[in-house]
């Protein structure tokens, strides 16, 4: 009986540590994207800075923000966005 009991402990101890994990993890990628926004290089597709003018995975130029068609820069979730919301934009974003 306490074999099993430990066992269920220690499963419930592994699963709180990868929610609070993952939750961590959301908050880091959220504060950065707000710090940093990102759009996507047209010729890779890789996710580079906004302000970048160089690809740094394939080495491309590519136009300034101003002239960026709207699909191609990615828009940050809100500020006030729920873990939920966030998951949605980074899939809908290909991240």
């Amino acid at each position: 009986m306490g074999e099993t009991v430990f066992a269920v402990a220690l499963v419930v101890v592994f699963l709180l540590f990868a929610l609070l994990t993952a939750a961590v993890r959301t908050a880091r990628t959220t504060e950065r994207l707000k710090r940093h926004p990102v759009r996507k290089c047209p010729f890779c597709a890789e996710t580079v800075l906004l302000e970048a003018k160089v690809c740094k995975h394939c080495g491309r130029d590519f136009a300034p923000v101003s002239s960026q068609p709207a699909e191609q820069v990615i828009k940050r979730p809100a500020e006030d966005s729920t873990i939920e919301e966030y998951e949605r934009w980074k899939k809908s974003q290909g991240l």
